[in-house]
């Protein structure tokens, strides 16, 4: 299995939060931010198939709130905002993956998903070519999508 094309990452995100959540996201034309001073949140979900990995979605809280109003239509406001917004990110990971599987793979394979979890910081990525990284941007805020497939070329069957 080769690692997704940045192209396909791009255009599927841009794609799922539109259609999803009524977020318009563009392949960002400046520089990343720095990793390690980035205030975002973040969702990993796992998938295991035909091939195996994870994908990872990545946003300011501004944008996570957003996507949590457009999506469940919750208030800013209400006391379980923050775990509202998660919920929310963790959503559009589940149908991110989804999309990004069925462009990669097709409909026919099977794919078995995990449950997203929260993260705390984005890691560096390695040097192995194993992990695809998109970065775009939603009304001036950047948006991070990783995707890392693992290499079973050579896993005894």
């Amino acid at each position: 299995m080769m690692k997704p094309e940045t192209a396909l990452l791009e255009r599927t995100t841009a794609r799922v939060l539109e259609d999803s959540a009524f977020v318009f996201a563009m392949p960002m034309d400046a520089p990343p931010p720095d990793l390690s001073t980035w205030q975002a949140v973040g969702v990993r979900l796992t998938f295991q198939g035909p091939f195996s990995g994870y994908c990872e979605f990545w946003a300011p809280f501004e944008v996570a709130k957003l996507l949590s109003s457009n999506m469940l239509g919750t208030d800013e406001d209400s006391p379980d905002a923050q775990e509202m917004c998660f919920d929310a990110m963790k959503e559009t990971l589940n149908i991110l993956c989804g999309n990004l599987l069925t462009e990669i793979a097709g409909s026919t394979p099977v794919f078995n998903l995990g449950t997203p979890t929260t993260q705390s910081k984005p890691e560096p990525v390695p040097d192995d070519g194993s992990i695809t990284e998109v970065w775009l941007n939603s009304d001036g805020h950047p948006i991070l999508l990783r995707m890392h497939v693992k290499d079973e070329s050579s896993r005894v069957a």
